[in-house]
């Protein structure tokens, strides 16, 4: 039972496009102040992890902690973010 449970895992995940799991670009970054990044289009619950690209093909790590004004608020959490 567990070798047949085993064997249509394998072939359920044998079905999955790498394509479909690559992250994709979602938002804008609007504006940045005190530590913190605005974003439009990023409409994430709190606590959500994101990945801010920077037009020099740098990135940073952030985090969802809030909303306001129809945008969603982002903290680095990477060091020399903006």
């Amino acid at each position: 039972m567990i070798r047949a449970a085993l064997a249509h895992a394998e072939d359920l995940l044998g079905q999955v496009a790498l394509k479909d799991a690559a992250p994709r670009p979602i938002g804008r970054l609007v504006s940045h102040e005190g530590g913190m990044l605005e974003v439009t289009g990023f409409n994430r619950p709190i606590g959500t992890g994101a990945r801010v690209h920077a037009v020099d093909g740098s990135f940073a790590r952030a985090e969802v902690i809030g909303f306001r004004g129809g945008r969603t608020i982002l903290v680095p959490l990477d060091e020399g973010a903006p």
